[in-house]
């Protein structure tokens, strides 16, 4: 353990929530960096020209903007972000492995989509959402059958709100 200590204890009875220094740093990190992606996104001029090429890049091209140098800022941020999750999954789960990224990657794939394309907001809703329902499985039913499970579940959601959970009007112009 990186941080041993004493640990937050909510909840009494048959299933305490220990909170320990380790989830305390691993939640500061995320709500964060999800609060610095989504101010930089609504109030600075690099968010509203990722916007615009996002919408429609020829148009933001004939507007000025400089959507090469908008791609460029996209990928460096991308791989920023990249790393702090990598970095909040080895404080987690006490190291990474290359075969993590596969079921991490889905995961993270699928909260954008329940939680619907075209918002920040909505991908974490969607990863709250998917969060909630393997804690829920693990308190409830085998741990073996988890991802088995909260997968089906997001194939019924899919299947039942293909829009996502948190649906916007936003639409992407074909190029």
């Amino acid at each position: 353990m990186l941080f041993p200590g004493k640990a937050l204890i909510l909840g009494s009875g048959g299933f305490p929530v220990h909170f320990g220094a380790m989830q305390m740093i691993v939640v500061t990190i995320g709500v964060a960096t999800t609060a610095l992606v989504l101010a930089t996104m609504r109030w600075t001029r690099t968010g509203r020209l990722w916007r615009a090429c996002a919408q429609n890049a020829r148009l933001a091209e004939l507007s000025g903007v400089d959507t090469a140098q908008v791609l460029r800022w996209s990928f460096a941020g991308a791989g920023a972000l990249a790393g702090i999750s990598g970095a909040i999954v080895a404080l987690a789960y006490g190291g990474v492995s290359f075969y993590m990224g596969l079921v991490l990657g889905f995961k993270a794939m699928f909260a954008a989509i329940i939680g619907g394309f075209g918002t920040i907001g909505g991908a974490v809703a969607g990863g709250i959402l998917l969060a909630a329902l393997e804690v829920a499985w693990s308190a409830a039913f085998p741990l073996a059958y988890r991802d088995v499970a909260v997968f089906a579940i997001v194939v019924a959601i899919l299947v039942l709100k293909p829009e996502g959970l948190v649906a916007t009007n936003f639409r992407r112009e074909s190029e």
